[in-house]
């Protein structure tokens, strides 16, 4: 694949066909099957597309207005590094990696964030993101400022 059809393929996988609200359905086409997730805010890599899919259909629930928007990218051969800004509401029950969930509280938030994709035959087979996840936590009054 070119560099260009990978950067759409990340493209997709962030912000889906429309509003990037809940694109996970199209990752079945996008991602392989083990797709890999690795981010500081997990305890270990969260490794499969179902799991992944579940992460995220979790965070989807718990915000209105969930968006992700792609900033800019930058591709080289099977690699593509997206920085990104997510933002929503807090309106439900948000869970936390420890296992433990957050109450909705009704504040907004808006938080960067880049990942760095690697993809195998034009699909993605793994997601390496740092993010501000911190900030996002003070935002929706978790901690403190």
């Amino acid at each position: 694949m070119s560099v260009e059809e990978n950067k759409a393929t990340v493209k997709r996988y962030f912000e889906g066909d429309h509003d990037g609200r809940d694109n996970t359905e199209l990752w079945d086409e996008l991602c392989t099957p083990d797709m890999t997730l690795i981010a500081a805010v997990f305890p270990e890599p969260v490794r499969g597309l179902e799991p992944l899919k579940q992460i995220t259909k979790g965070m989807h629930a718990a915000m209105s207005g969930f968006a992700i928007a792609v900033e800019d990218m930058v591709g080289e051969d099977d690699r593509v590094a997206a920085r990104w800004t997510m933002s929503g509401t807090h309106t439900g029950a948000f869970p936390l990696p420890d296992g433990t969930t957050m109450e909705g509280s009704g504040r907004s938030f808006s938080v960067s964030g880049m990942s760095f994709m690697r993809l195998e035959d034009g699909k993605l087979a793994e997601e390496r993101t740092e993010a501000d996840w911190m900030g996002m936590l003070r935002q929706l009054g978790a901690m403190p400022r």
